[in-house]
């Protein structure tokens, strides 16, 4: 079950990393620290735009597989964005900004309510993930911290998280064959027989999207709230 610990990190760290980079950018680059608030907001907003957009992506048939290389670009692109903040005058800096959290926030709830719920055929995952997520927790502040004592810059900080998009795609390609065993690796290149959707329904219809968010619910409150309260108590 290691291949589920390592994607979990991947899924999470370039998050807990740019959210680190960004408050101190924010405060200490663009020097608008009374606006370091706003990026609790990108975060609990992404996490709810993800996670109901990912319930639609299922329902409109996107397989597991193709949410994880939406995954993969929504990390790729807040890095470079994030990285060009850093060249831009403040005001822009901070719009791209924002846009870049943005970005990591809804490849991280995607991420996130996509493999929860279709790893959940695998029941030693769940423990797993959980596991991976707290790494990544711990893992994500130390790295910046660690990359700021060798002097790295911010922007330095946000193109070397390039490097995760990278590595979560070549462990997530070893999930199929823990899918396979568990007789589950259709979830990979098909969301028709997700189990949100067995029960069947049209492809794009309410019902199906209802019964997706019905699925997939649980952990998008979970997460929503865990955003909330955690980046809600500071600043």
């Amino acid at each position: 079950r290691r291949e589920v610990v390592a994607v979990a990190i991947l899924n999470n760290l370039p998050f807990c990393v740019i959210l680190a980079a960004t408050q101190h950018f924010l405060t200490h680059e663009l020097e608008m620290p009374d606006l370091s608030p706003l990026i609790t907001f990108g975060c609990v907003f992404a996490a709810m735009v993800g996670s109901v957009g990912n319930a639609w992506l299922i329902n409109v048939g996107w397989s597991l597989r193709r949410r994880m290389v939406l995954v993969c670009a929504l990390q790729a692109a807040s890095a470079v964005v994030l990285a060009g903040a850093s060249l831009l005058p403040p005001r822009v800096g901070l719009a791209m900004t924002m846009l870049g959290v943005t970005a990591i926030g809804l490849g991280q709830a995607v991420g996130e309510t996509s493999l929860i719920a279709d790893l959940k055929v695998i029941p030693p995952a769940l423990g797993m993930w959980g596991l991976g997520t707290g790494l990544s927790g711990l893992a994500g502040p130390f790295v910046y911290v660690a990359a700021g004592a060798l002097g790295a810059n911010d922007g330095s900080v946000f193109l070397a998280t390039l490097a995760v998009p990278v590595l979560f795609w070549l462990v997530f390609g070893r999930l199929g064959a823990l899918l396979a065993r568990a007789g589950a690796q259709h979830l990979m290149d098909s969301a028709d027989e997700h189990p949100a959707v067995a029960e069947g329904g049209r492809k794009g219809g309410a019902h199906r999207f209802v019964l997706v968010l019905r699925h997939t619910g649980f952990v998008a409150l979970n997460l929503v709230l865990v955003y909330a309260l955690e980046y809600g108590i500071y600043p």
